[in-house]
């Protein structure tokens, strides 16, 4: 995407010093966004007859009917109108009965809803039932089934990407048995806002460290067709207040492009705490067209960041205790216990690999006694510790209604009471880097999570939300709602041993992420390492070696491990091969700890003139004093050779857990890849080693 960029000094109308920010035990909130764009919906349905309403033959009019002996207009029952659709009996039918018409979907969001009923509906198939699918986009609602009135079937934020064209079905999902009818069918597309900014920087809850740049950017997307106007009629209007609502600050710039980037210094304001608004203006008469939500700004002197014990710096690298750390973590399940000593062999065996972060996704239940007892054996071996939060809603099939905080259970608490006492009991403790509050959830969760959120950041001032994602699409929904984006690629799926997994998932969707997030928060990616199918194998070590350095080559900042714990490692029955497949996993953690000077420091893409094949091989370059690293991975199945073209000379080449090196004091050279191989090439000049 080509940015265009509007800079400049922000003429400061009239300094006003808010009271500054004071870091301390009481864990006052930092910053961020203050509120999700709520995406209202278009009164327009898209639908096409709706209701089924029959034509002169008696079908319904604008729609396709597959197996109509099956699938029928009914005036026997309706939610409104007429008739609605009747499916009878479909386990009897030879195919999968449909409905399905075509509607005009342009690439954005949608809304699809409908109204079902049900009579002994799907007994002879556990889960089987009627629904609506919206074909082609993945999203589909849940099914009516078993016996009962009208019920509302809705599925929210669906995404229809561009080159996409979806169709509307109908579905005997299971093919259930029994009556299932279905009536006033509906899709809505959501509006987009008019004016939507995303901060590129600050990019860890608003927050500016005095010794750190002072210059805000902002990425900036208009959409001035929503309100009926063009690009040249539009005013994006930026607007600085101190929290109590005083205007410090404005500034007007003319929209150069659909889409820019605004920059503008702010090193004149003192520390303190800031609200900054986004307005649409019309450009002829100044009228407000639309305001985005706010953002809240904060900036912390260098003493106040010392007291921080978890949070992201600028180069969105991980920051524990105050040293930077290249995320290393791995998921495990285990009970709980208020005994340290009960954690400690497991824990122990886990230390064998440098992880510095540990996820143990069945402590949602556990009482802050056990957690803190856990990070009492965490600290020990030198793990930071991210807690799991994603079932502290009270509708939620895991919600710890019966775990005591502060003498009161979570269902006498409510939801997001329990998630601020939670927050505030394990806030204090220096092995909490942050919380896990969302695996694997479509985008119309991301405002219940945003709210989440704002609770856990209002109460433990620091450490980070790290989310874990399985549909890239859509997280451009979700880059406000965490601090950390992550994603679970798990290529290797039903594919038995011996056969090429397609290992390019992984570059795919790191690349996604990092394309979600603009490149301006932390990216980690989750490794498979499990058996995912049936038929499937656990990972080699070559596999997990070239999936992790893909992530890395990718932008990831950091790597998580799934899983220690149960359906991964705890499920292998096999005491001998259960360690091997440990020991892969060690040996290969351990290759990338002591990488870690190199992947923390600044990208260095000066260091290599070219390489080729450009689009096959990708490649990551890094510097650390003298030394040049080069991470390069087969991005395909296919085996190549691949050549390399220095900026400089270099003397000494080593290929980094391979068992090769050797002198090369020349500007490039070539080497073979199999299939999504990687090579680590660390370069030396000769008078390093010969001085």
């Amino acid at each position: 995407m080509v940015r265009r960029f509007v800079t400049g000094v922000l003429a400061v109308l009239a300094v006003i010093a808010p009271a500054p920010l004071a870091v301390h035990s009481a864990h006052a909130q930092l910053g961020g966004a203050e509120a999700l764009y709520p995406w209202p919906e278009d009164p327009t349905n898209l639908v096409a007859n709706p209701s089924f309403e029959v034509d002169v033959a008696g079908q319904p009019a604008d729609w396709t009917i597959g197996l109509p002996a099956f699938l029928f207009p009914d005036a026997s029952a309706s939610h409104s109108g007429a008739v609605s659709l009747h499916l009878r009996d479909s386990h009897l039918a030879p195919f999968y009965p449909l409905a399905t018409q075509t509607v005009s979907a342009a690439p954005g969001w949608y809304n699809l809803r409908g109204w079902g009923k049900a009579v002994a509906a799907g007994t002879n198939n556990p889960g089987a039932g009627g629904r609506l699918s919206f074909w082609g986009t993945g999203a589909s609602t849940p099914v009516v089934r078993d016996t009962t009135d009208w019920t509302l079937l809705e599925q929210t934020s669906i995404l229809v990407p561009p080159g996409i064209s979806p169709t509307l079905r109908i579905e005997a999902y299971g093919k259930p048995d029994g009556d299932i009818f279905f009536d006033d069918i509906a899709l809505h597309r959501q509006i987009p806002p008019v004016v939507e900014w995303y901060f590129l920087y600050p990019n860890y809850r608003g927050v500016l460290f005095e010794d750190e740049p002072q210059t805000i950017q902002v990425s900036i997307a208009v959409h001035p067709e929503e309100v009926g106007l063009t690009l040249a009629d539009l005013v994006v209007r930026f607007v600085l207040e101190t929290t109590t609502g005083k205007v410090i600050a404005t500034r007007d710039v003319s929209p150069p492009a659909a889409r820019f980037v605004f920059s503008v210094d702010i090193s004149g304001l003192p520390r303190g705490d800031f609200r900054a608004r986004l307005r649409a203006l019309r450009a002829r008469d100044g009228q407000l067209l639309f305001e985005y939500p706010p953002y809240h700004l904060v900036k912390l002197s260098v003493a106040q960041r010392a007291r921080l014990t978890a949070y992201v710096d600028a180069d969105n690298v991980l920051v524990l205790n105050g040293r930077r750390t290249f995320a290393l973590g791995i998921y495990d399940t285990t009970g709980y216990s208020n005994l340290p000593s009960a954690y400690e062999p497991r824990i122990a065996k886990i230390a064998e690999a440098p992880f510095n972060l540990y996820l143990n996704y069945w402590l949602a239940a556990a009482p802050a006694s056990a957690l803190n007892a856990l990070m009492v054996t965490l600290q020990k071996y030198d793990m930071a510790y991210l807690h799991t939060a994603n079932s502290w809603y009270d509708n939620h099939p895991d919600w710890p209604g019966a775990t005591l905080c502060r003498g009161k259970s979570a269902t006498t608490l409510g939801e997001d009471e329990f998630t601020a006492c939670m927050a505030g009991e394990l806030a204090s403790n220096p092995v909490l880097a942050g919380w896990y509050t969302a695996d694997e959830q479509r985008a119309n969760q991301a405002a219940r999570v945003f709210h989440q959120y704002t609770i856990l950041r209002a109460n433990d001032l620091d450490g980070v939300a790290f989310i874990a994602q399985n549909l890239p699409e859509e997280l451009s929904r979700w880059r406000d709602a965490a601090d950390v984006v992550g994603v679970d690629p798990y290529p290797i799926f039903n594919i038995p041993a011996g056969q090429l997994a397609p290992l390019e998932m992984v570059t795919d969707w790191v690349g996604q992420a990092q394309a979600a997030v603009e490149g301006s928060r932390p990216v980690w990616a989750v490794i498979q390492f499990f058996q995912f199918g049936s038929k499937g194998h656990w990972p080699t070590y070559d596999e997990l070696r070239s999936m992790s350095y893909m992530a890395i080559v990718a932008g990831a900042k950091g790597l998580f491990y799934w899983s220690y714990g149960a359906r991964g490692l705890a499920w292998v029955t096999d005491a001998e091969l259960k360690e091997e497949y440990w020991q892969r996993l060690v040996r290969l953690t351990q290759e990338i700890k002591a990488l870690e000077p190199a992947l923390l420091s600044a990208d260095a893409p000066g260091l290599l003139q070219a390489h080729a094949p450009a689009g096959d091989i990708r490649v990551l370059a890094k510097q650390v004093g003298k030394t040049r690293y080069l991470i390069a991975v087969n991005n395909t199945p296919q085996p190549l050779t691949a050549s390399f073209t220095l900026s400089a000379t270099v003397g000494r080449v080593e290929a980094v857990g391979e068992g090769r090196s050797g002198v090369l004091n020349a500007t490039s050279f070539f080497d073979f890849f199999g299939p999504y191989a990687v090579h680590v090439y660390k370069l030396e000049d000769l008078w390093l080693e010969d001085p």
